[in-house]
Protein backbone atom coordinates (compact mmCIF):
# COMPACT_ATOMS: atom_id res chain seq x y z
CA UNK A 1 0.00 0.00 0.00
CA UNK A 2 1.41 3.45 -0.65
CA UNK A 3 2.00 6.04 1.86
CA UNK A 4 0.81 9.20 1.31
CA UNK A 5 3.14 12.31 1.15
CA UNK A 6 3.05 14.08 4.05
CA UNK A 7 0.70 16.83 3.99
CA UNK A 8 -1.73 14.90 2.30
CA UNK A 9 -4.92 15.40 3.06
CA UNK A 10 -8.11 12.48 3.05
CA UNK A 11 -10.75 13.06 0.90
CA UNK A 12 -13.00 10.63 3.00
CA UNK A 13 -10.89 12.46 6.37
CA UNK A 14 -10.54 16.03 7.14
CA UNK A 15 -11.40 17.50 4.23
CA UNK A 16 -15.33 16.99 3.87
CA UNK A 17 -15.45 18.14 7.49
CA UNK A 18 -13.57 20.99 7.22
CA UNK A 19 -15.46 21.74 3.78
CA UNK A 20 -19.20 21.14 5.96
CA UNK A 21 -17.89 23.51 9.15
CA UNK A 22 -17.00 26.18 6.17
CA UNK A 23 -20.39 26.21 4.01
CA UNK A 24 -22.71 25.34 7.21
CA UNK A 25 -20.93 28.50 8.92
CA UNK A 26 -21.09 30.56 6.00
CA UNK A 27 -24.96 29.21 5.02
CA UNK A 28 -26.03 30.00 8.96
CA UNK A 29 -24.65 33.25 8.96
CA UNK A 30 -26.36 34.49 5.75
CA UNK A 31 -29.96 32.80 6.58
CA UNK A 32 -30.49 33.96 9.55
CA UNK A 33 -28.04 36.57 11.25
CA UNK A 34 -29.43 40.26 11.03
CA UNK A 35 -27.25 42.91 10.25
CA UNK A 36 -27.00 44.68 13.23
CA UNK A 37 -26.02 41.60 15.27
CA UNK A 38 -22.55 42.12 15.52
CA UNK A 39 -21.26 39.82 18.19
CA UNK A 40 -22.97 36.75 16.10
CA UNK A 41 -21.44 37.81 12.90
CA UNK A 42 -17.96 38.22 13.98
CA UNK A 43 -17.76 34.90 15.86
CA UNK A 44 -19.16 33.14 12.72
CA UNK A 45 -17.17 35.30 10.37
CA UNK A 46 -14.01 34.09 12.77
CA UNK A 47 -14.73 30.49 12.56
CA UNK A 48 -15.01 30.91 8.54
CA UNK A 49 -11.96 32.34 8.31
CA UNK A 50 -9.91 30.00 10.85
CA UNK A 51 -11.13 27.21 8.14
CA UNK A 52 -9.98 29.27 5.35
CA UNK A 53 -6.15 29.92 6.62
CA UNK A 54 -6.44 26.25 7.91
CA UNK A 55 -6.77 24.94 4.09
CA UNK A 56 -4.69 27.45 2.10
CA UNK A 57 -1.49 26.56 4.61
CA UNK A 58 -1.53 23.13 3.82
CA UNK A 59 1.54 22.41 1.66
CA UNK A 60 0.31 20.28 -0.51
CA UNK A 61 -3.64 21.18 -1.06
CA UNK A 62 -5.53 19.75 -2.86
CA UNK A 63 -6.55 22.88 -4.53
CA UNK A 64 -9.09 21.35 -7.82
CA UNK A 65 -10.96 19.83 -5.36
CA UNK A 66 -11.14 22.91 -3.43
CA UNK A 67 -11.79 25.03 -6.59
CA UNK A 68 -14.46 22.74 -7.01
CA UNK A 69 -16.07 23.21 -3.58
CA UNK A 70 -16.22 27.27 -3.65
CA UNK A 71 -18.50 26.90 -6.43
CA UNK A 72 -20.52 24.39 -4.82
CA UNK A 73 -21.07 26.91 -1.98
CA UNK A 74 -21.33 29.49 -4.61
CA UNK A 75 -24.12 27.55 -6.42
CA UNK A 76 -25.94 27.32 -2.68
CA UNK A 77 -25.60 30.89 -2.13
CA UNK A 78 -27.64 31.16 -5.13
CA UNK A 79 -30.66 30.49 -2.61
CA UNK A 80 -30.02 32.60 0.12
CA UNK A 81 -32.13 36.08 0.07
CA UNK A 82 -29.04 38.86 1.02
CA UNK A 83 -29.16 39.35 4.82
CA UNK A 84 -26.08 41.74 5.86
CA UNK A 85 -26.58 43.95 2.86
CA UNK A 86 -29.37 46.52 1.65
CA UNK A 87 -28.09 47.29 -1.56
CA UNK A 88 -29.80 44.92 -3.35
CA UNK A 89 -32.75 47.13 -3.45
CA UNK A 90 -31.49 49.90 -4.86
CA UNK A 91 -29.68 47.06 -7.57
CA UNK A 92 -33.62 45.91 -8.12
CA UNK A 93 -34.73 49.33 -8.31
CA UNK A 94 -32.26 50.37 -10.76
CA UNK A 95 -32.73 47.41 -13.22
CA UNK A 96 -36.71 47.54 -13.32
CA UNK A 97 -35.78 51.42 -14.86
CA UNK A 98 -33.75 50.52 -17.10
CA UNK A 99 -36.28 47.72 -18.03
CA UNK A 100 -38.99 50.02 -18.16
CA UNK A 101 -37.25 52.55 -20.36
CA UNK A 102 -36.06 54.62 -18.06
CA UNK A 103 -32.59 56.11 -17.52
CA UNK A 104 -31.55 55.05 -14.41
CA UNK A 105 -29.10 57.75 -14.09
CA UNK A 106 -31.78 60.66 -14.04
CA UNK A 107 -34.01 58.96 -11.59
CA UNK A 108 -34.23 59.50 -7.86
CA UNK A 109 -36.06 56.69 -5.62
CA UNK A 110 -37.85 59.12 -3.73
CA UNK A 111 -39.30 61.56 -6.66
CA UNK A 112 -40.04 58.20 -8.70
CA UNK A 113 -41.93 56.78 -5.53
CA UNK A 114 -44.25 59.73 -5.02
CA UNK A 115 -46.28 58.42 -8.23
CA UNK A 116 -45.07 54.69 -8.74
CA UNK A 117 -45.79 54.81 -12.67
CA UNK A 118 -44.73 51.82 -13.35
CA UNK A 119 -46.21 49.56 -9.89
CA UNK A 120 -42.59 49.05 -8.46
CA UNK A 121 -43.06 47.07 -5.15
CA UNK A 122 -43.46 49.35 -2.22
CA UNK A 123 -41.32 48.09 -0.15
CA UNK A 124 -38.00 49.07 -2.11
CA UNK A 125 -38.25 52.62 -1.27
CA UNK A 126 -38.57 51.62 2.58
CA UNK A 127 -35.48 49.61 2.78
CA UNK A 128 -33.19 51.41 0.41
CA UNK A 129 -30.42 53.55 1.64
CA UNK A 130 -29.79 56.63 0.51
CA UNK A 131 -32.92 57.23 -1.94
CA UNK A 132 -32.67 60.66 -2.42
CA UNK A 133 -29.14 60.19 -3.92
CA UNK A 134 -28.80 59.03 -7.79
CA UNK A 135 -27.24 55.85 -8.67
CA UNK A 136 -24.08 55.56 -8.99
CA UNK A 137 -23.42 51.95 -10.35
CA UNK A 138 -21.58 52.62 -14.11
CA UNK A 139 -23.56 50.75 -17.26
CA UNK A 140 -22.09 47.22 -17.14
CA UNK A 141 -23.50 47.10 -13.54
CA UNK A 142 -26.81 48.82 -14.53
CA UNK A 143 -26.95 45.77 -17.86
CA UNK A 144 -26.72 43.03 -15.65
CA UNK A 145 -29.32 44.63 -13.08
CA UNK A 146 -31.84 44.81 -16.02
CA UNK A 147 -31.25 41.16 -17.48
CA UNK A 148 -31.83 40.16 -13.56
CA UNK A 149 -35.02 42.51 -13.42
CA UNK A 150 -37.08 40.61 -15.36
CA UNK A 151 -39.75 40.42 -12.48
CA UNK A 152 -40.60 43.03 -9.30
CA UNK A 153 -40.11 39.73 -7.47
CA UNK A 154 -37.15 40.57 -5.53
CA UNK A 155 -36.42 36.91 -4.50
CA UNK A 156 -36.22 36.16 -7.93
CA UNK A 157 -33.69 39.13 -9.11
CA UNK A 158 -31.45 37.89 -6.45
CA UNK A 159 -31.34 34.97 -7.47
CA UNK A 160 -30.74 35.81 -11.51
CA UNK A 161 -28.49 38.43 -9.91
CA UNK A 162 -26.09 35.51 -8.45
CA UNK A 163 -26.49 33.32 -11.19
CA UNK A 164 -24.76 35.94 -13.57
CA UNK A 165 -22.36 36.80 -11.38
CA UNK A 166 -21.67 32.71 -10.71
CA UNK A 167 -21.21 32.45 -14.92
CA UNK A 168 -19.14 34.93 -14.72
CA UNK A 169 -17.04 34.07 -11.65
CA UNK A 170 -16.43 30.77 -13.43
CA UNK A 171 -14.80 31.86 -16.36
CA UNK A 172 -12.56 34.05 -14.33
CA UNK A 173 -11.74 31.30 -11.97
CA UNK A 174 -10.32 30.20 -15.41
CA UNK A 175 -7.86 33.26 -16.31
CA UNK A 176 -6.87 33.30 -12.36
CA UNK A 177 -5.33 29.91 -12.71
CA UNK A 178 -3.82 30.72 -15.96
CA UNK A 179 -2.38 34.06 -15.19
CA UNK A 180 -0.48 32.27 -11.57
CA UNK A 181 0.82 29.63 -14.61
CA UNK A 182 1.89 31.97 -17.09
CA UNK A 183 3.87 33.73 -13.99
CA UNK A 184 5.74 30.38 -12.95
CA UNK A 185 3.40 30.32 -9.95
CA UNK A 186 1.49 27.40 -7.51
CA UNK A 187 -2.19 26.93 -9.19
CA UNK A 188 -3.05 26.25 -5.75
CA UNK A 189 -3.24 30.15 -5.20
CA UNK A 190 -6.03 30.09 -6.19
CA UNK A 191 -7.73 29.33 -3.31
CA UNK A 192 -6.72 32.15 -1.48
CA UNK A 193 -9.24 33.76 -3.66
CA UNK A 194 -12.05 31.29 -4.08
CA UNK A 195 -12.37 30.23 -0.78
CA UNK A 196 -12.25 33.67 1.12
CA UNK A 197 -14.90 34.03 3.30
CA UNK A 198 -15.36 37.95 2.63
CA UNK A 199 -15.61 37.05 -0.85
CA UNK A 200 -18.53 34.57 -0.55
CA UNK A 201 -20.47 36.55 2.39
CA UNK A 202 -19.80 40.14 0.78
CA UNK A 203 -20.12 38.79 -3.44
CA UNK A 204 -22.78 36.05 -3.71
CA UNK A 205 -24.26 36.72 -0.50
CA UNK A 206 -24.67 40.07 -0.04
CA UNK A 207 -24.92 40.50 -4.62
CA UNK A 208 -21.53 43.26 -4.18
CA UNK A 209 -20.45 43.84 -7.75
CA UNK A 210 -16.98 43.67 -7.04
CA UNK A 211 -16.27 40.00 -7.41
CA UNK A 212 -17.39 40.58 -11.24
CA UNK A 213 -15.09 43.51 -11.49
CA UNK A 214 -12.37 40.93 -10.15
CA UNK A 215 -13.53 38.84 -13.11
CA UNK A 216 -12.88 40.88 -15.46
CA UNK A 217 -9.82 41.88 -14.64
CA UNK A 218 -8.38 38.58 -14.36
CA UNK A 219 -9.01 38.19 -18.26
CA UNK A 220 -7.68 41.71 -18.76
CA UNK A 221 -4.62 41.15 -16.93
CA UNK A 222 -4.38 37.72 -18.87
CA UNK A 223 -4.42 39.25 -22.75
CA UNK A 224 -2.52 42.19 -21.43
CA UNK A 225 0.56 39.13 -19.74
CA UNK A 226 0.20 37.56 -23.07
CA UNK A 227 0.76 40.90 -24.95
CA UNK A 228 -2.78 41.27 -26.75
CA UNK A 229 -3.55 44.36 -26.16
CA UNK A 230 -7.04 44.84 -27.76
CA UNK A 231 -8.23 42.44 -25.80
CA UNK A 232 -6.56 43.44 -22.78
CA UNK A 233 -8.14 46.76 -23.46
CA UNK A 234 -11.96 45.42 -24.13
CA UNK A 235 -11.94 43.74 -21.08
CA UNK A 236 -10.27 46.63 -18.49
CA UNK A 237 -13.11 48.54 -20.22
CA UNK A 238 -15.56 46.12 -19.39
CA UNK A 239 -14.18 46.49 -15.73
CA UNK A 240 -14.38 50.01 -15.78
CA UNK A 241 -18.24 49.89 -16.50
CA UNK A 242 -18.43 47.23 -13.52
CA UNK A 243 -17.21 49.28 -10.84
CA UNK A 244 -14.90 52.88 -12.09
CA UNK A 245 -11.95 52.03 -9.27
CA UNK A 246 -9.84 50.33 -12.00
CA UNK A 247 -9.44 53.68 -13.55
CA UNK A 248 -6.77 53.70 -10.55
CA UNK A 249 -4.75 51.24 -12.18
CA UNK A 250 -4.60 53.22 -15.53
CA UNK A 251 -1.29 54.90 -14.93
CA UNK A 252 0.50 52.69 -14.50
CA UNK A 253 -0.42 50.27 -17.64
CA UNK A 254 -0.23 53.68 -19.31
CA UNK A 255 4.01 53.78 -18.32
CA UNK A 256 3.88 50.36 -18.67
CA UNK A 257 3.05 49.38 -21.92
CA UNK A 258 5.51 49.75 -24.92
CA UNK A 259 4.31 52.72 -27.07
CA UNK A 260 4.14 50.38 -30.33
CA UNK A 261 0.85 48.86 -28.88
CA UNK A 262 0.26 51.48 -26.39
CA UNK A 263 -2.27 53.05 -29.45
CA UNK A 264 -3.94 49.78 -30.02
CA UNK A 265 -4.62 49.32 -26.16
CA UNK A 266 -6.12 53.03 -25.50
CA UNK A 267 -7.88 52.86 -28.51
CA UNK A 268 -9.83 50.02 -27.59
CA UNK A 269 -10.53 51.12 -24.14
CA UNK A 270 -12.40 54.15 -25.35
CA UNK A 271 -14.21 52.34 -28.34
CA UNK A 272 -15.57 50.23 -25.86
CA UNK A 273 -15.87 52.64 -22.98
CA UNK A 274 -18.54 55.01 -25.59
CA UNK A 275 -20.15 51.85 -27.02
CA UNK A 276 -21.56 50.88 -23.16
CA UNK A 277 -21.91 54.66 -22.17
CA UNK A 278 -23.79 55.66 -25.34
CA UNK A 279 -27.54 54.23 -24.51
CA UNK A 280 -27.63 56.23 -21.91
CA UNK A 281 -25.18 59.46 -22.18
CA UNK A 282 -28.27 61.36 -24.69
CA UNK A 283 -30.68 60.83 -21.90
CA UNK A 284 -31.82 63.07 -19.44
CA UNK A 285 -30.07 62.80 -16.18
CA UNK A 286 -27.09 61.14 -17.31
CA UNK A 287 -24.35 63.50 -15.84
CA UNK A 288 -26.15 63.57 -12.22
CA UNK A 289 -23.93 60.35 -12.36
CA UNK A 290 -20.80 63.04 -12.15
CA UNK A 291 -22.59 64.27 -9.39
CA UNK A 292 -22.93 61.67 -7.12
CA UNK A 293 -19.44 60.60 -7.54
CA UNK A 294 -18.73 64.14 -6.28
CA UNK A 295 -21.16 63.60 -3.44
CA UNK A 296 -19.57 60.10 -2.74
CA UNK A 297 -16.05 62.02 -1.36
CA UNK A 298 -18.05 64.95 0.17
CA UNK A 299 -20.71 63.47 2.03
CA UNK A 300 -20.00 59.71 3.09
CA UNK A 301 -17.89 58.09 5.45
CA UNK A 302 -17.53 54.35 7.01
CA UNK A 303 -14.70 53.42 8.69
CA UNK A 304 -11.69 55.18 7.03
CA UNK A 305 -8.74 54.98 8.25
CA UNK A 306 -6.37 58.25 7.46
CA UNK A 307 -10.02 60.07 6.96
CA UNK A 308 -11.15 59.22 10.60
CA UNK A 309 -7.71 60.48 12.05
CA UNK A 310 -8.64 64.11 10.02
CA UNK A 311 -11.98 63.91 10.99
CA UNK A 312 -11.43 64.06 14.31
CA UNK A 313 -8.61 66.89 14.01
CA UNK A 314 -10.76 68.77 12.01
CA UNK A 315 -14.22 68.44 14.63
CA UNK A 316 -11.24 69.43 17.07
CA UNK A 317 -10.05 72.39 15.63
CA UNK A 318 -13.25 73.81 13.79
CA UNK A 319 -16.24 72.46 15.80
CA UNK A 320 -17.74 70.35 12.85
CA UNK A 321 -17.68 67.56 10.24
CA UNK A 322 -14.86 68.75 7.49
CA UNK A 323 -15.64 66.08 5.20
CA UNK A 324 -16.33 68.25 2.30
CA UNK A 325 -12.60 69.82 2.12
CA UNK A 326 -11.09 66.57 3.34
CA UNK A 327 -12.62 63.90 1.56
CA UNK A 328 -11.44 65.49 -1.97
CA UNK A 329 -7.68 66.53 -0.69
CA UNK A 330 -7.58 62.78 0.42
CA UNK A 331 -8.45 61.82 -3.02
CA UNK A 332 -5.82 64.47 -4.53
CA UNK A 333 -3.17 63.09 -2.03
CA UNK A 334 -4.17 59.61 -3.45
CA UNK A 335 -4.06 60.37 -6.84
CA UNK A 336 -0.70 62.06 -6.41
CA UNK A 337 0.37 58.54 -4.61
CA UNK A 338 -0.71 56.69 -7.29
CA UNK A 339 0.73 58.59 -10.43
CA UNK A 340 4.32 58.53 -8.26
CA UNK A 341 4.20 54.71 -8.17
CA UNK A 342 2.86 54.01 -11.11
CA UNK A 343 6.01 56.28 -12.79
CA UNK A 344 8.18 54.18 -10.27
CA UNK A 345 6.98 51.06 -11.00
CA UNK A 346 6.17 50.95 -14.80
CA UNK A 347 10.45 51.25 -15.37
CA UNK A 348 11.74 47.81 -16.54
CA UNK A 349 8.24 46.04 -17.44
CA UNK A 350 8.52 43.80 -14.85
CA UNK A 351 5.17 41.31 -14.52
CA UNK A 352 5.78 40.80 -10.77
CA UNK A 353 6.37 44.39 -9.90
CA UNK A 354 3.89 45.86 -11.98
CA UNK A 355 0.98 43.26 -9.78
CA UNK A 356 3.01 44.28 -6.58
CA UNK A 357 2.51 47.85 -7.74
CA UNK A 358 -1.22 47.43 -8.65
CA UNK A 359 -1.91 45.92 -4.91
CA UNK A 360 -0.22 48.81 -3.73
CA UNK A 361 -2.22 51.59 -5.42
CA UNK A 362 -5.51 49.30 -4.46
CA UNK A 363 -4.23 49.70 -1.06
CA UNK A 364 -3.35 53.41 -1.05
CA UNK A 365 -6.62 54.18 -2.68
CA UNK A 366 -8.44 52.28 0.37
CA UNK A 367 -6.16 53.80 2.89
CA UNK A 368 -7.25 57.12 1.97
CA UNK A 369 -10.88 56.82 1.47
CA UNK A 370 -13.05 58.12 3.21
CA UNK A 371 -15.36 55.09 2.91
CA UNK A 372 -14.11 51.44 3.25
CA UNK A 373 -16.87 48.86 3.07
CA UNK A 374 -16.22 45.11 3.97
CA UNK A 375 -16.55 44.20 0.50
CA UNK A 376 -14.21 46.88 -1.17
CA UNK A 377 -11.29 44.88 0.21
CA UNK A 378 -12.43 41.67 -2.55
CA UNK A 379 -9.67 43.50 -5.18
CA UNK A 380 -6.84 43.56 -2.62
CA UNK A 381 -7.72 39.80 -2.13
CA UNK A 382 -7.23 39.30 -5.93
CA UNK A 383 -4.05 41.25 -6.13
CA UNK A 384 -2.46 39.89 -2.48
CA UNK A 385 -3.12 36.03 -4.45
CA UNK A 386 -1.39 37.45 -7.97
CA UNK A 387 1.72 38.25 -5.64
CA UNK A 388 1.75 36.13 -2.79
CA UNK A 389 1.42 38.78 -0.48
CA UNK A 390 -0.76 37.99 2.84
CA UNK A 391 -1.84 41.24 4.39
CA UNK A 392 -4.93 41.18 1.93
CA UNK A 393 -6.25 38.38 3.36
CA UNK A 394 -5.71 39.13 6.91
CA UNK A 395 -6.99 42.85 6.05
CA UNK A 396 -10.41 40.61 4.79
CA UNK A 397 -11.02 39.38 8.29
CA UNK A 398 -10.26 42.24 10.75
CA UNK A 399 -12.32 44.55 8.46
CA UNK A 400 -15.36 42.01 9.74
CA UNK A 401 -15.11 44.11 12.69
CA UNK A 402 -16.53 47.19 10.84
CA UNK A 403 -19.85 45.39 11.02
CA UNK A 404 -19.82 47.20 14.17
CA UNK A 405 -20.59 50.69 13.08
CA UNK A 406 -24.39 48.76 11.71
CA UNK A 407 -24.83 47.27 15.39
CA UNK A 408 -25.98 48.23 18.85
CA UNK A 409 -22.72 48.60 20.50
CA UNK A 410 -21.14 51.63 22.38
CA UNK A 411 -19.19 54.04 21.01
CA UNK A 412 -16.46 53.01 23.14
CA UNK A 413 -16.96 49.45 21.19
CA UNK A 414 -16.78 51.18 18.00
CA UNK A 415 -13.50 53.44 18.67
CA UNK A 416 -11.76 50.14 19.93
CA UNK A 417 -12.71 47.83 17.07
CA UNK A 418 -11.80 50.81 14.55
CA UNK A 419 -8.16 51.08 16.44
CA UNK A 420 -7.65 47.15 16.83
CA UNK A 421 -8.53 46.33 13.06
CA UNK A 422 -6.49 49.15 11.44
CA UNK A 423 -3.20 47.97 14.08
CA UNK A 424 -3.77 44.32 12.95
CA UNK A 425 -3.49 45.51 9.46
CA UNK A 426 -0.74 47.75 9.58
CA UNK A 427 1.45 45.39 11.91
CA UNK A 428 1.04 42.81 8.75
CA UNK A 429 1.57 45.10 5.82
CA UNK A 430 4.47 46.66 8.09
CA UNK A 431 5.90 42.75 7.72
CA UNK A 432 4.84 42.26 4.34
CA UNK A 433 7.96 42.52 1.34
CA UNK A 434 5.73 45.01 -0.15
CA UNK A 435 6.45 47.47 2.33
CA UNK A 436 10.74 46.38 1.43
CA UNK A 437 9.75 46.44 -2.36
CA UNK A 438 8.01 50.62 -1.74
CA UNK A 439 11.27 51.70 0.16
CA UNK A 440 13.82 50.57 -2.58
CA UNK A 441 11.55 51.42 -5.55
CA UNK A 442 10.93 55.07 -3.94
CA UNK A 443 13.73 55.91 -2.00
CA UNK A 444 16.68 54.51 -4.54
CA UNK A 445 14.84 56.35 -7.26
Amino acid sequence: MQSKPAGFVSYSGITPALAGIMWIVTLYMLCQVPQYNFGKIFLLFSLAFVVYFYIISKQQVQWKFWLVWSLIAKVSLLFLFPMLSDDIYRFHFDGLLTRAGENPYGVLPENYFKDNPYGFPGFLIEKMNSPGYYTVYPPVAQYIYAMAAWTKDIVLFSFFSKLIYLSIEVIGLMYMVRILKQLGKSPSLILWYALNPLVLVEGFGNLHIEVVMVSLLAIFYYYFLTEKMKKAGFFFALAVNVKLLPLILLPLLFFSIPRKVRKSFILSITITCLILVLPFVFREGFFTFLHSIDLYFRSFEFNGSVYAVLRILGIWLSGYNLIQYIGPLLALISLGIILRLSVVFARGNNREQQLTAMLLIWTVYLLLATTVHPWYIIPVVFFGMMTGNVYPLVWSFVVVMSYHFYGRTSDLLHIFLWIMQYIILFAFMWKSRVVKVVKIKLFSS
